[in-house]
């Protein structure tokens, strides 16, 4: 691959469309079918690759679909109407296309892809780590450089965003620069026993998790953790416990129990109601509820015609939501948040 100006990121995207093109190049040359052509121009290219771009790359497979398809439907009612186009507009259109085209092919194929690229220089472990039945969180990934002949720091996400592409994308990333890349779930998730349960145990549970590294053969006996929003959370939860090998936190656009969440200036946050659909229902993620903008919009409607209390909105909907109700009970930085 030559050298590029563009950033890590956007170089790996542009790998996929790389491979796209020779994928289209060979359907048309050799009439072979197109998927088995993009997993042969997947596979010739993820040989070059170093490991920081591959995991980049593979990141990107994770991209939301249905952004990149309202890319195009935004780019096209911008011209709803018109005769004309504009040169800029036009480039708009095109590019927005050519991404929705490149994409749709790709993302079908995004588990087989990704175990082709899996890097021969990165070694992957998951699941509990100990038989020990003190372990409440979910499941742990791990995922290390093979070829690192000392002790590794390591890079510690704790999520309650059980998705395993993202897990798996973000442990691989961290590992192909130089750290031991591990996974933490929030209690209730992934392999864990329990129901799930936000907030309320992460700080223990990502505690124990740090103390569990620190003792691994792998770890050089310091890990930092990172992350945004609820992940962000974890970290100072985590901190709170004060776990002797935790040096380093990046938290950003930190999710605040009882400051920002559920409320912020008195007002409560309308993703506050359907947050618990989409993290609660299972030990992944149910993007369902998530993405069901009509569900929550006519809720929302119905809510304000009735003038029934921002409280009987479960009532409203007709689902129980138990997490939010108990949130209800504690809109400012009392005892259940400051825990």
């Amino acid at each position: 691959m030559e050298k590029s100006d563009a950033s890590p990121q956007a170089g790996a995207t542009n790998v996929l469309y790389e491979i796209f093109a020779a994928a289209k190049a060979r359907q048309s040359e050799e009439g072979t079918p197109l998927e088995e052509a993009l997993l042969s121009s997947f596979r010739d290219a993820a040989g070059r690759l170093d490991d920081r771009t591959a995991a980049l790359a593979m990141r990107a497979l994770g991209a939301d679909p249905s952004s990149i398809h309202q890319a195009v439907r935004d780019a096209l009612a911008e011209q709803k109407g018109k005769s004309t186009i504009s040169l800029a507009a036009a480039l708009t259109l095109i590019r927005a296309y050519q991404v929705e085209q490149v994409f749709q092919s790709l993302l079908p194929l995004a588990a087989p892809l990704i175990a082709e690229g899996r890097s021969p220089a990165l070694s992957h472990r998951q699941g509990h780590p100990d038989p020990d039945p003190g372990w409440r969180d979910g499941l742990r990934l791990v995922v290390r450089p093979r070829s690192a002949k000392d002790r590794l720091p390591a890079l510690l996400n704790f999520t309650i965003y059980a998705n395993p592409g993202t897990l798996m994308d973000e442990a691989r990333r961290t590992a192909s620069n130089g750290y031991a890349g591990v996974e933490g779930l929030t209690r209730g998730k992934g392999c864990s026993p329990d129901a799930p349960i936000p907030y309320e145990h992460d700080g223990a549970d990502a505690a124990a998790v740090i103390d569990w590294i620190s003792r691994q053969a792998w770890s050089d006996g310091r890990v930092g953790m990172y992350g945004g929003s609820y992940e962000g959370f974890t970290q100072w939860a985590a901190a709170k416990h004060r776990p002797k090998a935790l040096k380093a936190l990046m938290p950003s656009v930190t999710a605040a129990p009882g400051i920002d969440v559920p409320m912020e200036g008195n007002v409560f946050q309308t993703f506050v109601y359907y947050w618990p659909f989409y993290t609660t229902t299972n030990k992944t993620l149910d993007d369902a509820p998530y993405n069901d903008r009509q569900r929550w919009w006519k809720m929302n409607r119905e809510w304000y015609v009735t003038g029934w209390a921002y409280r009987s909105l479960d009532k409203i909907e007709g689902t129980p939501n138990p997490f939010f109700n108990r949130w209800l009970g504690h809109p400012s930085y009392d005892s259940y948040g400051k825990a």
